[in-house]
């Protein structure tokens, strides 16, 4: 049953793996929550598998060092581990390795600025570990927002990130810091590469796969805006249990449940 995921590499922490062994364990939950179908042997096998082959950073993969794609790959896994209030022993460690990613400005991305998906990752993994490590991020994770609030556009949506374009000296300056601050060599290489690759005008814009259109690096799009609250929620909501009621987190399996 679970060959489809061996083979898009979810145990071995491929790119895009992450994303595809969440929805394949929403898709089971679904079926059995709205559909009548006993998935409960898929889901344990499902957790179990995750369980057996977990590295020692508490991610997917090479276990050399903590890098970003892992973190954010891993991510989905620990999006449904908590879901279904899964016992992961390594889930301590797995934050306070994503804790070590953290740049001056409590941003989680391989480049300056932050990034939608990589804060969001970084901060629900955070957040949903033990108490002790909750209680040491709380500082890190309050710059996070402050970070990611002054990004605040004046028509009230966020962005990838402030300081990919326009090229200048300031923001090659502020990347080759980036790069020379990362937390290990395997990270400092994987934001070498990210430099190079986002210096080509291929990427003067952002192209998805889910729209013809293109957008800009600094533009309010809804895809970032998203993510930017959903990662303000997660921080305001660690510092007390009231601050929860003020935010619509879904009931339901996936990003966004609370």
């Amino acid at each position: 049953m679970f060959g489809v995921l061996t083979a898009k590499g979810s145990f071995q922490g491929e790119a895009q793996s992450g994303n595809f062994s969440m929805f394949y364990a929403i898709l089971l939950e679904h079926s059995s929550l709205y559909l009548d179908i006993d998935t409960g042997d898929s889901i344990q096998e499902w957790i179990d598998r995750h369980l057996s082959s977990i590295n020692k950073n508490g991610f997917w993969g090479d276990s050399k060092d903590i890098t970003y794609l892992q973190f954010q790959n891993g991510y989905h896994q620990y999006e449904m581990f908590d879901y279904f209030n899964v016992n992961n022993n390594l889930h301590d460690i797995a934050a306070q390795n994503v804790m070590k990613l953290s740049d001056k400005n409590g941003f989680f991305a391989p480049y300056p600025g932050g990034g939608g998906c990589f804060d969001y990752d970084a901060v629900f993994i955070i957040s949903t570990s033990g108490d002790k490590i909750i209680k040491e991020s709380r500082c890190q994770l309050k710059k996070t927002m402050s970070s990611i609030l002054s990004a605040q556009n004046n028509d009230g949506g966020f962005s990838e990130s402030q300081f990919i374009r326009p090229r200048s000296l300031n923001n090659a300056h502020l990347m080759i810091r980036h790069i020379v601050n990362s937390d290990n060599a395997l990270s400092r290489l994987e934001c070498f590469k990210y430099g190079l690759t986002l210096f080509r005008s291929k990427h003067n814009h952002i192209n998805t796969h889910w729209s013809n259109n293109t957008r800009e690096w600094g533009e309010s799009n809804l895809w970032d805006s998203w993510f930017r609250m959903l990662t303000i929620a997660r921080i305001n909501s660690m510092t007390s249990e009231e601050c929860k009621n003020n935010w619509g987190f879904i009931n339901y399996p996936g990003i966004g449940h609370f």
